[in-house]
């Protein structure tokens, strides 16, 4: 567990998630990405099956 400035714990895996998502998105957002499996990949995301797992979860 970390602790931040919140009295909340937050777990190693979802503060790790968030970084790649955040990642992610910002490689989607600029004019030059190759493609999903390149973003996935740059991301630090296992796979590009991963990646729509847990993207599609932030974003719904």
């Amino acid at each position: 567990m970390i602790f931040c400035d919140t009295a909340r714990p937050i777990l190693l895996g979802a503060l790790l998630r968030g970084l790649r998502v955040e990642r992610a998105r910002k490689l989607l957002e600029s004019a030059d990405i190759g493609s999903i499996t390149m973003v996935a990949t740059a991301s630090g995301f296992a796979s590009e099956r991963q990646f729509y797992r847990v993207f599609g979860r932030r974003r719904a």
